[in-house]
C-alpha cells in the first residue's frame, strides 16, 4: 500500500482509493495461525479522526508515548519498554499488562474509531480514541496481543484498514500487548526520545513511584524526585495539597503548583496569580482524582466541585507562602545585623570609630574627624552673627537634635 502526501497527522487516502474512504472492516476470527482476512473499506474518514488528533496533541511523539503509557497504566501493566531504531523508522511498544481479548480484535471494537472498556474512577482514560496515536503517527502497525489464553496478530495501516496476519514469529510470550510501528514519521522519530522521559517523569511521575517501569531502549526511566519537606493539607472539598520547600530553591520547571488526576498532571504548572518572591523556594501538587476531566485530558472541567478545591487550595498556598515569607524578612534582619557588627569590629580594629552605623543618636559625625580640625573651614567664615542661610537638611538635623549649633563667642567662653 502506498499513501499520498503527509497531512498533519496521518496519510491522505492511499492512490487508487476513492476520497472519504474510512476506518472499519469486517473480520471473522478463526484460528491464530489463520490466514490473513481482506479487509473492507472503511467508513469512517480517517482524514477528519487525524485532524481531531491534532488539534487534542500538537506534538506527536507527546501524544503517541502518552496515550500508549496510559493504555498500559490502565491494563494493570507493571513493565512498559519502549524502543526506537531511527535508521529504520521504527519504534516498539511492550507492556506485561492484561492485554486485548482476542475477541475484541475486529471491527466493531478494537478497530473500531471509539472503543473503551475503561470503567472506574481508577483508571485514567475512557474516550477510545488513544490507540489511534499509534496509525497517526506510523504507515503501519503490527498489533500483537496475548490475552493470557489466546493470541492474535494484525496489521493495522494508517487509512484505519486492518487485517488478520499469519504469525511467523511471536513476540510475546506472555500476557501483554505488543505494538510495533513501522515507516514512523521523521519528526516522531526526533522527538520521540526527549518526549519519552519528558512525560514518563512528568506526566506519569506518580506511577514510577508506585512501582510502574518504564525503559527506554534498555535503560530505566527514574522518577521525578521534589526538593525539600513536603507538607500535606486535605482538602474539605475533596483531593489533597502536597507542598515542598526547599531553602536553596527548586527547579524552574517546578517552581509552582502542578495539578494531577489519579496520578497523572494535568495542563501545565501555575500558580493561581499569585504573587510572591518564595515561589523560588517552592513546588507543590494538587489531587483531584474526584473531578472530571476534558476531552484531550488537558484540563479539568469548570464545575462548581472544581472551582471550590481550588478556592481552598489556593487559601492554603497563599497562608504556606506568608509563613516562609515572613520568615525570610526574619533571617534577612538577622544577617544585616550581623554584617554590621562585623564591620564595626574590623572598622575599630584600624582605629576608626565609624559613628554613622547603628541606630540614629545626637552625634554630628566629627569623632571620625582628624584631632584639632573641627570646624575647619566655618570659623573663616566670620561671625555666626551672621550665619549663612543653612539647608532645609541642615534645618531639620538641628531641629531633631533640640539644639541649635553654638556660636563662635559662646566657644571662646567656653574654652576659657
Amino acid at each position: 500500500m502506498t499513501c499520498g502526501p503527509s497531512t498533519t497527522w496521518g496519510c491522505e487516502t492511499p492512490r487508487g482509493m476513492p476520497a472519504g474512504a474510512t476506518i472499519q472492516a469486517r473480520l471473522a476470527l478463526s484460528k491464530v495461525e489463520g490466514p490473513a482476512v481482506r479487509s473492507k473499506t472503511p467508513y469512517v474518514e480517517i482524514k477528519g479522526v487525524l485532524k481531531f488528533l491534532s488539534s487534542l496533541y500538537p506534538n506527536r511523539a507527546f501524544a503517541l508515548v502518552r496515550e500508549n503509557l496510559q493504555n498500559s497504566i490502565d491494563a494493570r501493566a507493571k513493565n512498559v519498554w519502549i524502543t526506537l531504531r531511527p535508521s529504520e523508522r521504527t519504534a516498539t511498544f511492550v507492556d506485561d499488562g492484561s492485554g486485548i481479548s482476542v475477541a475484541r480484535m475486529n471491527e466493531r471494537e478494537y478497530f473500531a474509531l471509539m472503543w473503551s472498556t475503561k470503567r472506574g474512577k481508577d483508571l485514567i482514560g475512557s474516550k477510545g480514541i488513544g490507540r489511534l496515536t499509534n496509525i497517526a503517527a506510523a504507515e503501519t502497525v503490527i498489533v500483537e496481543s496475548h490475552d493470557g489464553r489466546h493470541r492474535a496478530l494484525f496489521n493495522w495501516y494508517s487509512t484505519g484498514r486492518f487485517s488478520r496476519r499469519r504469525a511467523t514469529a511471536w513476540a510475546l510470550d506472555r500476557q501483554g500487548l505488543s505494538l510495533t510501528l513501522q515507516g514512523v514519521h521523521p519528526v516522531v522519530v526526533a522527538d520521540l526520545p526527549s518526549k519519552v522521559e519528558d512525560v514518563a517523569t512528568d506526566v506519569f511521575d506518580e506511577w514510577l513511584r508506585r512501582g510502574i517501569s518504564v525503559w527506554f531502549n534498555g535503560v530505566q526511566v527514574k522518577p521525578k524526585e521534589y526538593l525539600g519537606q513536603r507538607r500535606t493539607f486535605p482538602l474539605k472539598s475533596g483531593g489533597e495539597l502536597h507542598l515542598y520547600w526547599n531553602r536553596t530553591g527548586q527547579p524552574p520547571r517546578d517552581q509552582g503548583i502542578g495539578l494531577k488526576c489519579r496520578g497523572v498532571r494535568v495542563g501545565e504548572t501555575t500558580r493561581f496569580g499569585i504573587e510572591s518572591e518564595e515561589w523560588r523556594n517552592v513546588a507543590g501538587i494538587l489531587h483531584l482524582d474526584h473531578l472530571s476531566l476534558t476531552a484531550n485530558r488537558d484540563a479539568f472541567e469548570d464545575t462548581p466541585e472544581f472551582r471550590n478545591a481550588r478556592d481552598q487550595a489556593v487559601k492554603k498556598i497563599r497562608a504556606f507562602l506568608a509563613s516562609y515569607e515572613g520568615g525570610r524578612r526574619y533571617r534577612m534582619n538577622e544577617m544585616a545585623e550581623q554584617y554590621t557588627k562585623a564591620a564595626r569590629e574590623a572598622a575599630r580594629n584600624l582605629g576608626i570609630d565609624l559613628a554613622l552605623f547603628g541606630p540614629p543618636g545626637d552625634q554630628r559625625g566629627t569623632e571620625a574627624l582628624p584631632e584639632g580640625s573641627e570646624g575647619d573651614g566655618i570659623a573663616e567664615r566670620g561671625d555666626w552673627s551672621e550665619e549663612p542661610e543653612r539647608s532645609r537638611f541642615e534645618e531639620t538635623a538641628e531641629r531633631r537634635r533640640g539644639s541649635r549649633i553654638p556660636l563662635d563667642s559662646e566657644k571662646l567662653s567656653t574654652r576659657r
